[in-house]
């Protein structure tokens, strides 16, 4: 069985139209408690991402907050498939500074999934194995019972 983006990612992104402001994008920002927010078009089709660095710099050089965010995202951005094994994924934000990536589907966002994601599904997978192959007593005789693998060890994330 491999894990899919599809099944850990955040399923809820934050979203701003294009039309939104900058005043309105930091609003929305502070008011989800995120780092950054995705802006889309009328039909929900990813245009970029707008971060909480961008939202400074705008504030710190007093631009004014009537303008639009898309003159401040950046769409060059991380995309991947909901269908993307997750040990694929791993890899790519263990080698860059890539924090997070955009789940992109026909187009359309459809979620996102960061490190922390990726952190919380290795810890919980290495707990789960460890607790799969802690000895057995059967009939007073320890064995020892070997845990599914839902990482190949080839694909495990290596420090």
């Amino acid at each position: 069985m491999q894990i899919q983006v599809r099944d850990v990612m955040d399923k809820q992104p934050v979203c701003l139209p294009r039309e939104a402001t900058l005043t309105e994008a930091t609003q929305t920002l502070l008011d989800h408690d995120v780092s950054q927010l995705y802006v889309v078009d009328d039909e929900g089709c990813l245009l970029g991402v707008l971060t909480d660095f961008e939202l400074l710099k705008a504030q710190l050089i007093s631009l004014p907050g009537d303008q639009s965010v898309t003159a401040h995202m950046n769409a060059q951005m991380t995309t991947v498939s909901p269908s993307l094994p997750v040990a694929r994924l791993a890899p790519r934000f263990r080698d860059s500074s890539c924090r997070r990536a955009a789940v992109v589907e026909q187009g359309q966002l459809v979620g996102y999934i960061d490190r922390r994601t990726i952190i919380q599904l290795i810890s919980m997978l290495e707990s789960f194995d460890a607790e799969e192959t802690q000895p057995v007593q059967h009939d007073g005789a320890p064995s020892s019972v070997s845990a599914p693998r839902f990482l190949q060890q080839t694909d495990r994330v290596r420090v």
